[in-house]
């Protein structure tokens, strides 16, 4: 894959970049008084996995910088088990 413009990591993280489609929703990792951690998991056209992580502004009049990065990630099934209420 060529180098990344801060442009194109920007359209990864809102999803308008042509050459990747979102796999998982974005998720909240972390928070802090002035920003919000985030993550998601893209997939490029070649078929590789990638976590995209990056930071939006804690409220609406927040600015900052998005300071995406780009991780190249493995698909790895997990097993888990959870607890109800019924027998169902």
């Amino acid at each position: 894959m060529d180098e990344l413009t801060e442009e194109d990591l920007q359209d990864i993280v809102w999803g308008d970049h042509p050459d990747f489609k979102d796999v998982t929703k974005d998720s909240v990792d972390d928070t802090s008084r002035w920003h919000m951690y985030l993550s998601k998991v893209v997939r490029h056209v070649s078929g590789s996995f990638y976590s995209v992580q990056w930071q939006v502004g804690a409220t609406e009049c927040q600015e900052c910088d998005l300071d995406a990065v780009l991780v190249e990630v493995f698909p790895k099934e997990v097993t888990t088990t959870i607890y109800t209420t019924s027998k169902d």
